[in-house]
């Protein structure tokens, strides 16, 4: 009884957030693209606020439903995503802050996608 009762609540509770929260990300988004102009950082960050939180409530969520017996794989898994973050967010920081000196080929190397256009000052 309890167990049933405690996965019906949470699961009410998981969607009522995912609802909030995708509603969110929506209302914050759709302004800026219907815009025909360029999409500016700051146009972005409220809108990512909320899909950082989704994310968040979406790992919590698995978390809850996961068997005891395979929480170690779901916390090297998670691990692993955290740490690609990471060494992704290292990677760019040069160029992302103009922190320190890049060369033509440290550009060129951080350029991960042939549509990408990085300009590239001689």
């Amino acid at each position: 009884m309890f167990k049933r009762f405690y996965f019906s609540v949470h699961w009410i509770r998981f969607i009522r957030t995912g609802q909030v929260l995708t509603v969110g990300y929506f209302i914050s988004i759709i302004p800026y693209m219907l815009s025909e102009g360029t999409l500016f950082l700051h146009q972005y960050l409220p809108a990512l606020v909320f899909k950082l939180l989704l994310m968040s409530a979406l790992i919590e969520h698995i978390k809850c439903l996961i068997p005891l017996r395979l929480l170690n794989i779901y916390l090297i898994v998670i691990l692993i995503l955290i740490s690609s973050i990471i060494y992704t967010y290292i990677k760019f920081l040069p160029l992302s802050f103009g922190l320190g000196q890049l060369t033509s080929d440290d550009v060129l190397n951080l350029k991960w996608k042939d549509s990408w256009q990085l300009i590239i000052h001689k």
